[in-house]
């Protein structure tokens, strides 16, 4: 009976879980944008009112793009934009001097000791020159590729695209452009120049607005901060628990707190099987993070199947008080269409979020 009752416990879980479930517009595009930049500096803002604008609160930066291009945000750590829909087979196989790929990537920086200048000599960069990305210094090379890289695309002494390397708030930060020659390098160029830390200092609370409420749950030791124009929802089926709150009317925003006293729901994870049983429809990245002072079990989904392309969701799974607790934050339209600001208080109520016990 208890082992009949766990699996309907686990299926329980698994629905709760789901269930919170470009070349023209370059040419006007660019027009716009200042062309005063040089290898010295490329921090120059210009108005570029008709671009889309991309921003990664977790890798805290800001970047704009010509509207009619593309951007893959499915992980925060590798955002790739380009000129062409690289979701069709075969595009990002040989790009040609009519296609542009621009990527940008962080990573923690691998000791107190790394500098710009090892990292620059342990990736081989050439033809080194010195900018500035934002006000911090930076340096812009190509790689020299050795022929025997995995991708087998790259034969020995042939030359990268552009690289642009710098460290910043303990992270390193690598921007990439291929193909070298592209006839869109100079769209690349001012792209670059929209680059903007956005350094909001989430982490210690620092921006939260002082009218905002307060929830707490007293039976699932926790409490959090909320911004007053949002709304909270509550219900328990099960003994699983969730409390919603809804940032868009729509439920197209929300940030939910799911419990349940089964520990083992967290550990043997039910909503990552579901998802891998969706197959090439859904792309799953699982890590350990560190967030806001608790170790978390990361779960990273975006759905490309051709119903729901670019919703994305993150799960973040912990036990605490023999609690399974998993925190979800919900986009369930392309994140390009929602106010920045909600994105910015989505994260912010997650930075508040304290266990009480």
């Amino acid at each position: 009976m208890k082992n009949n009752q766990k699996v309907i416990a686990s299926v329980i879980f698994g629905v709760v879980i789901l269930a919170l479930a470009g070349v023209a517009g370059y040419s006007a595009w660019s027009k716009k944008l200042s062309k005063e930049n040089t290898n010295e500096s490329l921090s120059t803002q210009a108005d570029i009112s008709d671009s889309k604008t991309y921003q990664n609160i977790s890798e805290n930066y800001s970047i704009k793009y010509p509207p009619a291009w593309y951007l893959d945000s499915y992980d925060p750590k590798f955002i790739t934009i380009t000129n062409y829909d690289s979701s069709v087979g075969g595009t990002d196989a040989s790009l040609g001097a009519e296609q542009i790929q621009v990527r940008i990537i962080t990573y923690i920086t691998d000791s107190k000791k790394e500098t710009l200048k090892s990292w620059v000599d342990k990736i081989n960069l050439v033809d080194r020159k010195d900018i500035l990305v934002n006000g911090t210094k930076a340096i812009r090379g190509r790689v020299m590729y050795t022929g025997e890289e995995e991708s087998g695309y790259y034969t020995k002494g042939q030359l990268s695209g552009e690289y642009i390397l710098f460290i910043a708030n303990g992270k390193k930060y690598q921007i990439i452009y291929e193909p070298f020659g592209s006839k869109l390098a100079s769209t690349f160029e001012n792209i670059l120049s929209t680059f903007k830390f956005t350094n909001q200092a989430i982490n210690n609370g620092a921006t939260i607005p002082k009218d905002w409420k307060t929830y707490r749950d007293e039976a699932g030791f926790f409490e959090f901060s909320y911004p007053q124009y949002a709304h909270i929802t509550t219900g328990t089926n099960y003994g699983i628990s969730d409390t919603r709150v809804t940032l868009k009317e729509d439920l197209t925003v929300t940030f939910d707190i799911v419990t349940s006293p089964d520990v083992g729901l967290c550990n043997d994870n039910p909503y990552k099987l579901l998802a891998e049983r969706r197959g090439d429809q859904w792309k799953v990245v699982e890590e350990k993070v560190n967030k806001y002072g608790n170790e978390y079990s990361r779960l990273s989904v975006k759905d490309i199947s051709a119903d729901y392309r670019n919703l994305e969701e993150e799960r973040f799974f912990i036990i605490k008080n023999n609690i399974c607790y998993v925190i979800v934050n919900s986009i369930l339209v392309d994140p390009d269409t929602i106010d920045p600001q909600i994105k910015v208080n989505l994260e912010q109520i997650f930075s508040t979020l304290k266990f009480t016990k």
